[in-house]
């Protein structure tokens, strides 16, 4: 069984790294650099929409608690 392991982890890695080696460098550049301006432009959306759920609790709070008192 361990033998069995040790193989199926040792093709694995064989089969990765010569998929890796076949991707050409240019391409991974071009998908890493797009993956980043995705990536920041979905963290400023998220970001913002916490921000304003935030203000809009604070808010909801502060009318809240000027009817109610």
């Amino acid at each position: 069984m361990k033998w069995l392991l040790k193989v199926g982890a040792f093709v694995g890695a064989l089969l990765t790294s010569t998929v890796a080696l076949a991707t050409e460098p240019s391409a991974v550049q071009t998908a890493a650099t797009q993956f980043e301006t995705d990536f920041g432009g979905n963290a400023a959306i998220v970001g913002g929409a916490i921000i304003a759920m935030a203000f809009l609790a604070i808010g909801y709070k502060w009318v809240k608690g000027m009817i109610f008192s």
